[in-house]
């Protein structure tokens, strides 16, 4: 009976895609279209956005040629295949840069989501201006062969610098108990596919006991705590920016740390400067370290990987002189004598 029912059920192959951003993409589309039906978003501004993202990209791709372009992206070994391709075969460099493949349009569209999610506006210039920041900032400001801000968040700070008239309201999603719930669940999964969990659970186990300190040293009741946390802008900036593999330490220490100095600068931001988009202005601020981070961090594994052997070898000379009988290696009639053959 039971192999009766296996051969009529259909196997389904429900498997998620390899590449997480493809996860991203679903997920921030849910809450784009969660914030255009209940939050009353603005919609005039993300055509905007999109086309001058897209545009930029482009142009970038063009500018900077196909092969500095895939040596960027050589973590996806599917863009590492379609720029060899558009490079080596004369037919795909006529369609290039579109010929590259669909991994070097799927950073962009993320950006597009982020810029439409954060930013808010009263003019119409400075969607396409944070959109042709964002963009450009991944060709331009790098550090070898990682860009240095995310760009989401470099176009939605260099909006705000630039101009009076954009700004970012941590409030507009509210603090529904299921729209965290949600916003968690698939944070999650996006940042487990990455392989960048560590980064969005230090940042927000490091937060939480800055806040919690913060309620018991004001004499506060737990109803306060309770209610900072309970936003769903910092869950949406803990697993879907903060997390960006490409803008974080290579190493987990270092991630620890570089999530640790984050919101430690945006508690000091929110707290003593009083600032708005505290967490996306220290995110800004502590971008430029990710450098010196994964030097300092590569330099102590370096050290402490080498000095194992030594260390181990060090000791148990140290015992072996101590006890000369600790590492005595017993002969053949030793050993029989004491197993009694």
């Amino acid at each position: 009976m039971d192999l009766s029912l296996r051969r009529l059920t259909p196997r389904l192959n429900l498997s998620l895609p390899r590449d997480p951003r493809w996860l991203q993409i679903g997920f921030l589309s849910l809450f784009l279209a969660f914030g255009l039906a209940a939050r009353d978003f603005p919609l005039w501004h993300a055509p905007l956005i999109w086309a001058s993202a897209l545009g930029t990209q482009w142009v970038c791709l063009r500018v900077f040629k196909v092969r500095e372009a895939a040596r960027a992206q050589r973590g996806s070994a599917e863009a590492s295949l379609a720029a060899d391709l558009a490079i080596r075969n004369p037919s795909l460099r006529s369609r290039e840069p579109w010929a590259l493949g669909q991994s070097f349009w799927l950073s962009p569209v993320i950006t597009c989501f982020g810029l439409t999610l954060l930013l808010r506006t009263d003019t119409w210039w400075v969607p396409p201006l944070a959109a042709c920041i964002a963009i450009a900032g991944k060709f331009v400001l790098r550090v070898g062969d990682r860009h240095l801000f995310n760009p989401a968040n470099l176009g939605v700070c260099a909006a705000m610098l630039l101009s009076q008239h954009a700004w970012s309201s941590p409030t507009q999603w509210g603090e529904g108990a299921a729209t965290m719930l949600w916003f968690t669940a698939l944070g999650l999964m996006v940042v487990h596919r990455s392989f960048r969990a560590d980064t969005s659970l230090a940042f927000l186990a490091s937060w939480s006991l800055l806040k919690l300190w913060r309620v018991w040293h004001l004499g506060q009741r737990a109803a306060v705590f309770e209610h900072q946390m309970a936003s769903a802008s910092l869950l949406l900036f803990t697993f879907f920016m903060i997390s960006d593999p490409k803008t974080t330490p290579r190493t987990r220490m270092g991630r620890v740390v570089f999530a640790a100095c984050v919101a430690l600068i945006a508690f000091v931001f929110t707290h003593t400067l009083w600032m708005k988009s505290a967490l996306l202005w220290a995110l800004f601020v502590c971008a430029p370290l990710v450098p010196l981070i994964d030097h300092i961090t590569a330099h102590i594994t370096a050290r402490f990987t080498a000095r194992i052997p030594a260390r181990i070898a060090a000791r148990l000379t140290a015992r072996g002189a101590a006890d000369p009988q600790l590492h005595a290696v017993p002969t053949f009639s030793q050993h029989a004598a004491t197993s009694g053959n």
